[in-house]
């Protein structure tokens, strides 16, 4: 059984992940006009989304983990979220390439990628960045 901390932080962690979101659709949006290629303008919109989730959620969803050095902390988050982001943008990339409704609505492929990739992403962060001192 998942423990009610647990859940809080992955409530956080999802409330983190709207606001990544919205920053995300919307960095995809605007590199689409100057980037003719989905998946070259995907690759600056996930890494620049990773910045974004790592300041919020060391400050808001372990806010505890504080005393981390702040560059290692983020290697280490940044390196731990590619897994999950690889699976963001490959589930982005291929909804916007395959199905046309989503191809004059990118913000819905970056939301079907970002639900694909944030449990996964919230397990690694919670059990190996952000891992609670006993």
């Amino acid at each position: 059984m998942i423990s009610q901390a647990v859940s809080i932080k992955f409530l956080k962690f999802g409330f983190v992940g709207v606001v990544v979101l919205g920053f995300d659709a919307v960095t995809f949006w605007l590199l689409l006009h100057v980037i003719p290629s989905s998946i070259i303008a995907r690759c600056p919109s996930v890494a620049a989304s990773i910045f974004v989730s790592w300041m919020i959620n060391r400050s808001f969803t372990f806010a505890y983990s504080r005393q981390k050095p702040t560059v290692q902390e983020f290697v280490k988050f940044g390196l731990s979220q590619l897994p999950g982001a690889l699976v963001n943008a490959l589930v982005s990339v291929l909804a916007f390439n395959f199905l046309p409704y989503i191809k004059s609505n990118p913000w819905i492929s970056v939301a079907l990628g970002s639900c694909a990739g944030m449990v996964l992403n919230f397990t690694i962060a919670n059990v190996f960045v952000f891992k609670q001192q006993k």
